[in-house]
């Protein structure tokens, strides 16, 4: 048996199955080490009505839209293996997320459903491969970095996964009042996405002074010790 080319660009299909496997946490951390931002990852999960495989499968179409077909899988599968998620990667690494095409044709990526209108995510669509229009080169998309922040959105992430009920003592400690925990609470209701975005508020309304000393001293006085030193650890 051949192997696979490893620089075989994903397929639509592909990108389907991938969105079909990832949790909701797991979309938005892969969508970070992607290079896409909280805020377009918060928009399609409100677009999408919470519904996190179409989230995820926007996500993933947006991206490799900017992509230069030779690389994306590669850089996939780096994403996926910092997101822990690296049975997914070897899958995507061998090729055996792709799914059967139909003769002659090939996938079209879905568009933004109302889930009011439609609760179900609309069937796999095809299109002959003879009808489609000259695709102009695609060029790999130029993610900034970001260099004004001393704590990442990704580890701001983990952080928020590894609190526990202290966490409202932890928003008290970085200057939040009870009735603004109040009002993130509603506005979020999963807990750890309240966490996160608590987290988040904190540090982009603080800018350079949302520091990595501030966020361990807020987690000591919470109790939180444990964490402390994982503050300072480089983002997986």
């Amino acid at each position: 048996m051949a192997s696979f080319n490893p620089d075989t660009p994903l397929d639509a299909l592909e990108l389907s199955y991938i969105s079909e496997q990832l949790g909701p946490y797991d979309w938005r951390k892969l969508g970070l080490y992607l290079g896409i931002t909280e805020t377009r990852l918060a928009n399609w999960e409100r677009q999408y009505m919470m519904n996190i495989e179409q989230a995820a499968s926007q996500m993933l179409y947006t991206w490799h839209n900017n992509q230069h077909p030779s690389q994306e899988r590669k850089l996939l599968i780096e994403a996926l293996e910092k997101t822990k998620l690296r049975s997914l990667g070897e899958k995507v690494r061998m090729g055996e997320c792709r799914r059967t095409v139909p003769p002659g044709m090939r996938p079209i990526p879905p568009e933004p459903f109302n889930n009011h209108q439609h609760p179900t995510p609309p069937a796999q669509r095809y299109e002959p491969i003879a009808h489609l229009p000259q695709q102009p080169d695609i060029l790999p998309m130029r993610i900034p970095q970001q260099t004004s922040y001393e704590i990442t959105e990704i580890k701001l992430r983990d952080v928020s996964n590894k609190l526990g009920s202290e966490w409202r003592m932890v928003g008290t400690f970085l200057g939040f009042n009870n009735s603004q925990i109040e009002v993130m609470q509603e506005e979020h209701r999963v807990v750890k996405e309240c966490i996160f975005q608590m987290l988040l508020q904190w540090r982009n309304t603080n800018g350079v002074q949302a520091t990595k000393t501030k966020l361990k001293k807020a987690l000591q006085r919470s109790q939180r010790e444990d964490l402390v030193d994982f503050i300072d650890e480089a983002d997986d």
